[in-house]
Parts: structure tokens; C-alpha cells; sequence
């Protein structure tokens, strides 16, 4: 079996299963987006990553052994609004001592927080979210709130095409189970998994790109771009659907789904600082700009001891590209 800029954990149950697996990783190191980079002691990922406690992911990682370390962030932090910051409201006592909010909207705020747990998530598959908040939620401002939520937890800014079944599914994973940010950064993943893999017989090699997935009559394997070909009687594409469409021919549904995916996007800044100015200023998130503000050192070691790393981000419409306007916003 034959992987293109290969799932880890797809690799590792396979392997286990006794199938003989080969991984073909066209980068020279493996971890993709979820490569973590050191620098000076500080473990800077691209971007901010958490993993979500109580998602399939975390459910893989325990059945193969692999046991995560790191911390909870807090849920406290700030609403930043019109320039000025709030506390955010996410709990009983920041929704009442939270100047975002009016008395009115911090009731109809706390009952929609507390029947979040309960709502049929899938109920509202293909409901866009932004038809779903203007039918049930009265308060313009409150409608901010979920939306910002809904960004932070999913990492899309496109109410009016994302289904509000998927943010509210999201939402009370975060509510619930709740996140982990990671020991080391994200290639501790990379790397457990890899050695993981490796322990129970699979083949990793990096460096080396596939080109095409050769067809005859079936699956025959993969062609290399030094033309070389490795025989293999499955192929596993862990790649997104535009890639996969430039590796296979004759699949019209996976080359019509590409062109209908829709990308998500964010400028991310990741800043390293030998101290806080401000020690207690820990998390931010904008209300009315899709923007993001934590010290994720704060709670995994990231830094070394009295230092911060900071991850900014913003999130993007799907058919905005990140440009120099959004590094400069984030500076």
C-alpha cells in the first residue's frame, strides 16, 4: 500500500492489521502542517493546533496506545470588540460581569450556552449557520459571540456556507471533553505515530513524490516522478481532493468534488518572546473581526522557563488568500 504525504494514523492500523505498507512522503520530513519547528528552545507550530479530547482523532491515538501529553488551556480571556476588550463570556460569572453584553442579551446568551449541549447536531447538517443563528438567535451581539465561537472552533470564517451542524458539533466537543495543546508541539503526534508504525513492520520513506496511481484495469500501484514503479494492489491517497485528482485518472466524481471543496483559511503568526508584558493576558478572540490571540505556552511546554509563545491568527474566507494586509493586522 502506497501513501502520498501519508495519514500517520491510517499507516499505523494498517500495519497492525498485517498488511504490508509502504509510505511515500514527498517532503523530506514527515508532519506536514502538523511539523512543529524548534528554534531557540521555543517549539513553534504552524499555527494553532489543538486536539480535541473527545474526536475521532483522540479515539485512533488511544487505540493504538498513544497517549498525548500536554495541557488545558484556560477558558477565560478577553472579547475584543469596536477596539476595546471585554471579558469574554463563555461561564456563569464572565457572562455576568461581561460589559459585551446587555442584560437582555446576557440572558438569551446564557440559555443558548446552556442548550448547546443538547441540540441535535446533526439535525441541522446542510443548515447554514448563518440562516440558523437569524432563526434562533434574537440579539445581533449574541449572534457575534456564536460566530466567533464557531470560528475558534472550527478554524472557518463562511457562515453563510459552513453547516451550522458541523460548528454546533464542534462546539460541544470544545464545551465538553475540551482540547489539549501538546507537549513538545504537534510532532509529538508525528513522531509517536511514526515509531508507532515502524514498531508493527511499516516502510517509510521521504523524499519520494508519486506522480500518478497506474490503472489497469484496477489499481497496479504508483509511478514515481523519477518514473520508477512500486507495484501494490491498494493505494491509500491521504491528500486533499485537489491533490488526489492530479494523481488518479477517469475518477470524475473525486475530479467534480475538487473543484467543489471549499479551502480553509488562515494567516497565522506564531511569536516567540523571552516575557509577557501583560502575564494574566492569556487568550483573546474577536467578536466583530475574525481574529485569535493565545499563549499556548501557558499551558504546554513550548518555551523555555519564564519565556511565552504566542499564536495569532485570523480566519479567512475560503476564497481570500492570505496576504501582506493580514501580516501586518496580526503584527
Amino acid at each position: 500500500i502506497a501513501l502520498d504525504r501519508g495519514d500517520r494514523k491510517l499507516l499505523a492500523l494498517l500495519a497492525r492489521a498485517g498488511r504490508p505498507v509502504l509510505l511515500c512522503e514527498r517532503s523530506a520530513s514527515l508532519g506536514g502542517r502538523a511539523a512543529t519547528r524548534e528554534r531557540d528552545g521555543f517549539h513553534l507550530n504552524l499555527g494553532p493546533h489543538a486536539l480535541y479530547l473527545g474526536g475521532p482523532g483522540a479515539g485512533v491515538l488511544a487505540e493504538l496506545g498513544i497517549q498525548p501529553r500536554g495541557g488545558a488551556p484556560r477558558t477565560s480571556g478577553y472579547a475584543l470588540y469596536r477596539g476595546r476588550l471585554f471579558t469574554l463570556p463563555v461561564g456563569f460569572v464572565s457572562l455576568l460581569t461581561t460589559g459585551l453584553f446587555s442584560a437582555a442579551e446576557k440572558i438569551e446568551a446564557g440559555r443558548l450556552l446552556a442548550r448547546l449541549p443538547s441540540i441535535d447536531a446533526r439535525s441541522l447538517d446542510g443548515v447554514a449557520l448563518s440562516d440558523w443563528l437569524g432563526r434562533t438567535v434574537q440579539h445581533p451581539q449574541v449572534r457575534r459571540l456564536l460566530l466567533a465561537l464557531g470560528r475558534l472552533a472550527t478554524y472557518v470564517h463562511a457562515p453563510d456556507r459552513q453547516s451550522a451542524g458541523a460548528v454546533i458539533a464542534q462546539l460541544q466537543l470544545a464545551l465538553g471533553p475540551g482540547v489539549l495543546y501538546l507537549d513538545g508541539g504537534w510532532q509529538q503526534l508525528v513522531d509517536a505515530l511514526r515509531d508507532r508504525a515502524t514498531a508493527l513492520g511499516a516502510h517509510i520513506e521521504v523524499g519520494r513524490a508519486v506522480e500518478r496511481v497506474v490503472q489497469e484495469g484496477g489499481v497496479r500501484g504508483v509511478r514515481f516522478s523519477d518514473g520508477r514503479v512500486q507495484p501494490a494492489s491498494a493505494v491509500v491517497l491521504a491528500v486533499g481532493l485537489a491533490a488526489a485528482a492530479r494523481l488518479i485518472e477517469g475518477q470524475t466524481s473525486v475530479h467534480a468534488a475538487a473543484e467543489a471543496v471549499l479551502p480553509a483559511r488562515a494567516a497565522c503568526l506564531d511569536v516567540a518572546l523571552s516575557e509577557l508584558p501583560r502575564p494574566r493576558a492569556l487568550f483573546a478572540l474577536g467578536i466583530d473581526q475574525p481574529l485569535y490571540l493565545s499563549v499556548h505556552s501557558a499551558s504546554a511546554r513550548l518555551a523555555p522557563p519564564g519565556a511565552a509563545l504566542i499564536h495569532v491568527a485570523k480566519y479567512l474566507a475560503p476564497d481570500v488568500p492570505p496576504g501582506d494586509d493580514d501580516r501586518q493586522e496580526l503584527e
